[in-house]
């Protein structure tokens, strides 16, 4: 029993960016203005009239969300095995520094977006061109931004 207990313990300490920024992407601020904030990119990125932009929305962040649990997480641990370790003994640091935050932003925006990309095009018959990417790019960099200043502004959740 002892041994087990230890074994759990030492698994919940491993943490690095991606499983705290995870952790933050289902508040309901966030949520809520990620929402508001990718609404004009159906409307007038993608041209679609109210009601649908509205259904593709919240469809598209719910999948993008579910999705993400996973994958962002996943996605920063291959980040942390692969440039992380070779970049922490280099320059001796640990995992908490400004360029590994840097990744994990990067990594939960190309992430959520090709997740909803595809949602779009797949689900929704919807042309996803270049220019329709960079506008579903530039909603989920603001969305994912908005969870990034509540890290730090509330960093137990908002």
């Amino acid at each position: 029993m002892a041994l087990s207990l230890c074994a759990y313990s030492a698994q919940a300490d491993v943490v690095w960016p991606a499983i705290i920024l995870e952790q933050h992407l289902f508040s309901v601020i966030p949520i809520a203005l990620g929402l508001l904030l990718e609404l004009p990119v159906l409307l007038f990125g993608f041209g679609l009239p109210s009601i649908r932009a509205f259904i593709v929305d919240v469809c598209m962040n719910v999948v993008s969300a579910l999705l993400g649990v996973i994958l962002i997480p996943v996605a920063g641990l291959v980040w942390e095995i692969f440039p992380g370790l070779i970049m922490y003994s280099a320059f001796h640091i640990g995992t908490f520094n400004p360029i590994t935050w840097g990744a994990t932003y990067i990594i939960a925006v190309f992430t959520t977006t090709g997740v909803e990309a595809t949602l779009v095009r797949a689900v929704f018959r919807l042309s996803v061109n270049r220019k329709r990417f960079c506008f579903l790019l530039g909603g989920n960099a603001a969305s994912v931004g908005i969870v990034f200043v509540g890290l730090f502004v509330a960093p137990r959740g908002f």
